[in-house]
């Protein structure tokens, strides 16, 4: 299926998240390749990485869409997207747009652009969490798919979500649930943005 679960380790299971964030230990313990087949990203598609710090998923993600595809790389952190800018010179990538905002702004990227969208252990850093579920409905196509993951807020001392809660917004906002998966430390859901429903032909 495509929104297979097989395989995937959440970082924050060993507690270690911020040390982490783009290291090749990290790479180690997470294929950042991993989630990304789970979105059925392929070439020619444009996805919308929120929370993208240095580049675990942007720098994969722009490999796998091709000059025909883009990536929209959205964090608030500076100092992130600095270092993300200088690992997109180094590779030569030409198809990666570096977007410093908050999730739930996303202003400079365009509505129903986005094919895939992705938030892998940032959501609990966004202080209007739902505000930025509603932008990432709004930039996706219809169809697209939404992949979203994140410690468990009662099993990591208060880092982390609610995923019943976060579940709940996702419905309110419109987006039909594909797949659920809880471990011990960390969740993750797969979820679609509906086409809407037309009436029967007169």
């Amino acid at each position: 299926m495509l929104y297979r679960e097989a395989g995937w380790l959440g970082i924050t299971e060993l507690g270690v998240e911020s040390l982490f964030l783009d290291s090749r230990l990290r790479r180690r313990l997470q294929s950042p390749f991993e989630p990304l087949r789970a979105l059925g990203l392929a070439e020619g598609h444009t996805l919308l990485d929120v929370g993208c710090g240095t580049g675990f998923l942007t720098i994969p993600a722009a490999e796998i869409v091709g000059a025909a595809g883009r990536v929209y790389a959205v964090d608030v952190n500076k100092g992130y997207l600095e270092k993300l800018v200088k690992r997109i010179q180094e590779k030569n990538l030409y198809n990666v747009v570096v977007v410093e905002s908050d999730a739930a702004d996303m202003s400079q990227v365009p509505d129903e652009s986005a094919d895939r969208a992705i938030m892998l252990l940032s959501l609990h850093h966004i202080n209007n969490w739902r505000g930025a579920l509603e932008q990432v409905y709004r930039k996706l196509k219809e169809g697209g798919l939404f992949l979203i993951a994140d410690p468990i807020k009662t099993r990591l001392l208060g880092h982390g979500t609610m995923p019943n809660k976060v579940l709940e917004a996702l419905d309110e906002v419109g987006f039909e649930r594909l797949s659920y998966t809880k471990r011990f430390f960390t969740w993750r859901a797969v979820l679609r943005k509906p086409a809407p429903t037309t009436g029967e032909p007169p």
